[in-house]
């Protein structure tokens, strides 16, 4: 009669004990990837705007050569409006009609 006794308290407690070493085998054996960590870099949205360089006005020097180096985007302020542009990748140039975007030869370095 003692075991019809102990019977029903045991059924009882089983469910909880095995929610309970379920409970410590998931935490103990799941993958390091889904405990919760920081990020280690934060993301910022992107600007609306793109970043402005500041570009140099013309120098006087320029202005007597002729020319410049320079992209389409790197016109500096102060350049005649007749200048065109000469587009030649790393060599490319804001020069006088007059001109090439070639250094003077009399020039030494």
């Amino acid at each position: 009669m003692q075991y019809k006794k102990k019977f029903p308290i045991i059924l009882l407690y089983l469910p909880i004990i095995l929610i309970i070493v379920g409970y410590v085998g998931y935490v103990k054996f799941q993958p390091t990837s889904q405990i919760l960590t920081i990020p280690s870099v934060i993301s910022v949205p992107p600007s609306s705007s793109p970043p402005t360089e500041i570009i140099a006005p013309i120098t006087q020097d320029e202005l007597i050569d002729g020319w410049y180096w320079g992209l389409a985007s790197q016109k500096k302020p102060g350049t005649p409006d007749s200048w065109l542009f000469k587009d030649a990748g790393r060599s490319s140039c804001w020069h006088n009609p007059e001109n090439s975007c070639e250094p003077d030869p009399n020039l030494t370095p």
